[in-house]
């Protein structure tokens, strides 16, 4: 018995292990107030409260969802815009938002040991948060605002200078280059033309592929990121703040390799069909459509997880609607066949009882009556 609990032990801190592991850190900028116990969010909840906060929940799947799925989605998804200024969620959050999002980051306190997390998102890949950024930014164009998804071009020569690094080796070079880029970004920002900004830094990431973890080269990285971080992103939010421009900063570290899973916009907002739903990964669809009502499956679809239904019957995004059609069909055709045939069998008999047989006389049962 020992042993057994000794092994439900270690495969129980494994598993915590890799749940740790597998999601990424979410720090609020400008800093708030340190919260105990982070909360774990689900990307579809993230996405939510990050439509909140730009404006745009009326273009967001969220309204396809099923009641029970789409209410844990919103009551989550509270964390995310609760700690700005706003006092609820139907007041327009920000005047900007800003996400930035670095991948490849082994231990976000070695970068802000000072910052406690304000939250935690369930998805451990960058382009996952990406992707949100990229629908948030077409609704809001499509609104007829501004967003920007990209670093700014620089030339080839510009980068920040460093000892540590060699320019001539692409990892180096890649991020000193995007570092320079963001630090540009940044003093080009304007609330007032601007309402959001995503810029992904995967340059960590790059080096810690090419030298590992432990090296010089992404110890240094990591220096600079926090260097970047407190004396360049931080005080710029800040002067937004103090100019009265409502500005919500989210910086997302996030460990994960992109290239394990690629969703390609997977929360593709204006893909939706007015009658279906659209969700971030096959659990999310799961949860969302109760196991598709049991009466299906959950399937990749384009960029879309969504309900295969296992039987004609079954329709609607959650195979929740019983489809009758098809059995009254076979119902009502069944009925005319049988109709049809009892008919034919009832007229040949009938037929065959009227039928004459000239060739034969027909003969009196008695003999006449002699005298």
């Amino acid at each position: 018995m020992r042993t057994h609990l000794s092994l439900n032990t270690i495969v129980a801190g494994l598993l915590s292990i890799a749940s740790v592991h597998a999601r990424s850190t979410v720090y609020v900028l400008p800093p708030q107030n340190a919260v105990a116990n982070p909360p774990t969010l689900s990307l579809d909840a993230f996405s939510v409260g990050h439509a909140q906060l730009t404006d745009t929940t009326a273009d967001h799947p969220a309204l396809h969802w099923e009641a029970n799925y789409k209410q844990e989605a919103f009551q989550s998804a509270h964390v995310v815009w609760s700690n700005h200024r706003a006092k609820d969620c139907f007041e327009r959050q920000t005047d900007m938002n800003l996400l930035m999002v670095v991948s490849g980051v082994s231990d976000p306190q070695d970068i802000l040991p000072s910052y406690e997390p304000s939250y935690y998102v369930s998805s451990n890949r960058a382009k996952d948060y990406m992707a949100v950024a990229a629908d948030t930014a077409a609704s809001i164009e499509h609104q007829g605002g501004h967003a920007i998804t990209e670093l700014p071009h620089i030339e080839e020569d510009e980068f920040i200078a460093n000892d540590v690094f060699n320019p001539e080796h692409h990892a180096d070079k890649k991020f000193l280059h995007e570092l320079q880029a963001a630090q540009d970004a940044l003093e080009t920002l304007d609330p007032d033309t601007t309402q959001m900004a995503a810029f992904h830094l995967h340059g960590l990431r790059s080096l810690k592929h090419e030298y590992g973890a432990e090296s010089v080269q992404y110890q240094e990285a990591e220096r600079l990121l926090s260097l970047f971080i407190q004396k360049t992103l931080i005080p710029k939010l800040e002067s937004f703040e103090a100019s009265d421009k409502r500005v919500a900063g989210t910086l997302i570290f996030a460990p994960g390799h992109d290239h394990q899973r690629n969703h390609h916009h997977s929360m593709s907002k204006r893909a939706v069909p007015e009658d279906g739903s659209c969700f971030l990964s096959k659990e999310s669809c799961e949860n969302g459509t109760s196991y598709c009502s049991e009466r299906g499956s959950c399937v990749k679809s384009k960029d879309c997880f969504v309900c295969q239904c296992k039987s004609p019957s079954f329709t609607g995004d959650a195979c929740q609607v019983i489809d009758a059609t098809a059995d009254f069909q076979l119902l009502f055709w069944s009925g005319v066949f049988l109709i049809v045939l009892t008919s034919g069998v009832l007229l040949f008999v009938y037929k065959s009882g009227n039928v004459e047989d000239s060739g034969v006389m027909a003969v009196p049962s008695s003999l006449p009556k002699q005298d």
